[in-house]
């Protein structure tokens, strides 16, 4: 497997396109798998940490810990 940095255009119309210099290497109608990297203002990390912490706390809540609540 070789890997390729290539810039892609998502066109309007949900195709992405690829620039002529790199599509040579590609077989036509061949699926490929890719790794896509976003720029950060596409992904709101801070809530899905939230989320996450919410998450992990309530699931590793047990009745033991229920002596805390009375603090």
């Amino acid at each position: 497997m070789t890997a390729y940095e290539v810039p892609l255009l998502f066109r309007q119309d949900g195709l992405v396109e690829i620039p002529s210099q790199y599509s040579e290497l590609f077989v036509k109608e061949k699926t490929y798998r890719a790794i896509l990297f976003l720029p950060e203002e596409n992904i709101n990390e801070e809530s899905d940490w939230s989320n996450l912490t919410v998450n992990e706390f309530i699931e590793g809540y047990s009745d033991g810990d229920s002596i805390y609540d009375k603090l």
